[in-house]
């Protein structure tokens, strides 16, 4: 009787911890991809203007803290090499914000935008994630 329940309870741990794991990834890039469509929005807004703006600073530093915060979990459900594409595509895009060329800007925000879904969707929850 107790191999059953410490077999059930084994279950239940691992069953919560994979809802627990999916519900973080699509927490993180759920969040991500919106702020990173607001931030393309708001530098396409900019018309011929620079898109050195102190709100796009502003918008592109939390967009990196939320980033790096939510990192330092993903790296012990996934594996770094995943992950570091999207931290990339965010110094990028912070770096051309201060220079303010908008071309490059909207260059490495459509890379991070783009990286966000392929990721979102290579991050699920799948039977080899599980194992």
């Amino acid at each position: 009787m107790s191999r059953w329940i410490a077999t059930i309870s084994i279950l239940v741990l691992i069953i919560g911890v994979t809802i627990w794991e999916q519900v973080y990834v699509n927490q993180t890039f759920d969040h991500l991809e919106k702020e990173t469509n607001a931030l393309i929005a708001a530098v396409e807004a900019c018309g011929d203007e620079d898109a050195d703006t102190e709100a796009n600073k502003a918008q592109i530093a939390a967009i990196e803290d939320y980033w790096l915060k939510r990192e330092r979990v993903l790296c012990f459900l996934v594996k770094h090499t995943e992950t570091f594409q999207i931290s990339d595509a965010i110094i990028y895009a912070k770096n051309f914000i201060e220079f303010g060329n908008k071309e490059e800007v909207m260059s490495a925000l459509q890379k991070l935008a783009y990286l966000v879904k392929v990721h979102h969707y290579n991050l699920g929850t799948s039977f080899e994630n599980i194992i």
